[in-house]
């Protein structure tokens, strides 16, 4: 592994063949002067056309990767701490409904996936944390579509989605929504589910890493693992998961679905039971929640929005990532209008992931609202074409999409949106939006 981070940049640019920007706008070979962990980023105009120039220590990376096969987000934090989250694999191709694959489909998502980490991760093919957000397959991987599957493991799995980047890449510890029970709200048996339940008990039994109970409230969790004390005004927690929602009170939580037996009865809908969880740097506030969508019943029958519950728990943000991919039934009134975001962040495979309702909602709960999908498809950008909202939608997504990075900076006070590139794996930037100032900065 090369010894240090410029080393390991340049060891992608090779592979890649990008040049390596430092945090000027310059190549190496142009810098004449150093700088330091609070400069700000290049000027949005200087960087259009070039190689992203990756992350700093300071910095808060999200990205948002574009494979047109599911949901897929890679977190590195101010210290360097690096979290996973949610890899897909699934046979995407007999679905007429689709966004192509991206950049093509002679790989795997999860390997496309891979490349893209070692081409922006610090830490090479170590992370710190992998999470899986719900056991749904553009989320985790399947039986279907894989890599292979293992030998001699006891139980063996398909390597798929994240048990395929597992394979090749270190994680110190994993979380899920089940662990270490997987009976809430019930037993649950699917492909996906399966298939991420063998992996990870194969892994923690062989070492590999560990595992930890997700508890809903928490902060210590999905904390900083570097160098915590840097960055005092750096928090995350855990926010829902199986239906429980924190009440915003020390530890206490809410559980949906033990209120009424009917919740429980039939068919679950798991997308209800995604993990949400907050990240906080200085006044930048964001919220990631699975495919967190639908209504549940309470102690008085009365129908539900959960989405709308942890809306008022998480209160105003910055960024949001859409949760279900921006689909009709998630992005209610109640969650929108209490989150207010100035930017939305959606991974999209399919036509449906652009709906009137859900970019109403988004763009009338606050001003200037920036809408931003990794790709948009092309009959839902016609049907749409004369809805006022098109205004808000960010024109990359229209015009072939691509990878994005939210760059948060200067202690959290500011923000940058990447498109990039994902035709190919030049990272070349195709556009950035702001800087804007965090809402209580």
């Amino acid at each position: 592994m090369p010894a240090t981070r410029r080393d390991f940049l340049n060891t992608c640019s090779v592979l890649t063949g990008a040049a390596i920007l430092n945090p000027s706008g310059q190549t190496d070979a142009q810098s004449t002067a150093p700088t330091s962990a609070d400069t700000a980023p290049p000027n949005a105009q200087n960087e259009i056309g070039t190689p992203y120039a990756g992350w700093k220590e300071g910095e808060m990376d999200l990205h948002f990767i574009l494979t047109g096969v599911g949901e897929s987000m890679f977190y590195i934090y101010p210290d360097g701490t690096t979290m996973l989250l949610d890899a897909p694999d699934w046979n995407i191709e007999s679905y007429r409904d689709r966004v192509p694959a991206i950049p093509d489909s002679s790989r795997l998502a999860s390997e496309w996936i891979m490349r893209y980490l070692m081409r922006v991760n610090p830490g090479g093919k170590s992370i710190d944390y992998m999470m899986l957000s719900h056991y749904h397959s553009d989320h985790a991987g399947c039986e279907d579509i894989h890599a292979g599957k293992t030998e001699g493991r006891g139980e063996d799995y398909c390597l798929s989605g994240l048990a395929n980047i597992g394979e090749h890449f270190k994680f110190t510890k994993v979380f899920d929504r089940g662990y270490p029970t997987y009976d809430q709200p019930r037993v649950l048996q699917s492909d996906a589910f399966v298939n991420f339940v063998r992996f990870t008990k194969y892994m923690t039994k062989a070492g590999r890493f560990t595992m930890e109970e997700l508890e809903v409230g928490r902060q210590d969790q999905l904390a900083l693992c570097r160098a915590p004390e840097k960055y005092p005004t750096f928090h995350t927690r855990t926010i829902c998961k199986n239906g429980v929602v924190w009440t915003g009170k020390e530890m206490e939580t809410r559980n949906f679905y033990a209120e009424n037996e009917k919740n429980i009865n039939g068919r679950i809908n798991e997308n209800t039971l995604s993990i949400g969880y907050l990240i906080e740097y200085g006044p930048f506030r964001y919220f990631t929640g699975g495919d967190l969508s639908c209504s549940v019943f309470t102690a008085n029958d009365e129908r539900i929005n959960l989405e709308a519950q942890v809306g008022l728990v998480v209160g105003k943000l910055d960024v949001c990532k859409t949760n279900h991919h921006s689909y009709k039934d998630s992005m209610d009134p109640g969650f929108t209008n209490a989150v207010q975001a100035r930017v939305y962040v959606s991974n999209v495979w399919d036509l449906h992931h652009l709906q009137d309702n859900t970019m109403t909602n988004m763009t009338s709960a606050a001003e200037d609202v920036l809408v931003c999908p990794t790709i948009s498809h092309a009959r839902a950008l016609e049907k749409y074409r004369d809805r006022p909202w098109m205004k808000n939608l960010a024109k990359e997504a229209q015009d072939g999409g691509g990878h994005i990075v939210v760059k948060v900076f200067d202690e959290g006070r500011q923000y940058k949106v990447y498109y990039l590139t994902a035709k190919d794996e030049s990272m070349t930037v195709r556009q950035v939006y702001g800087p804007f100032k965090s809402r209580n900065a």
